[in-house]
């Protein structure tokens, strides 16, 4: 069993260890323990994963809009295939 816990970018606010017995067959009490924390996100976590990944997609897409010319399929294609790629590798990097 690992003598430590680290939570990532978590900070903890309680933490209560209790003595427990468990019945795994009937009349065998095996001793052991309950943990039970409580914890809360750091507010950096929130602008570094979620919030500035969006600014940057959100901008890099709108920096392919023209106004001034004719929409066509091809550029539509490219608007909607730029974002979605980013997401994708994004995605890949912080779940996969």
């Amino acid at each position: 069993m690992a003598r430590t816990c680290s939570l990532q970018d978590w900070e903890r606010v309680q933490f209560e260890a209790l003595p427990l017995f468990c019945e795994p067959l009937e009349g065998l009490k095996v001793p052991g323990f309950a943990a039970r924390f409580e914890a809360k996100r750091y507010i950096a976590y929130n602008i570094w994963q979620i919030v500035l990944p969006l600014v940057v997609v959100m901008t890099s897409y709108l920096s392919t809009i023209d106004r001034d010319s004719p929409v066509r399929v091809v550029d539509l294609s490219a608007r909607v295939a730029f974002p979605m790629v980013f997401l994708s590798l994004l995605g890949g990097f912080f779940f996969g």
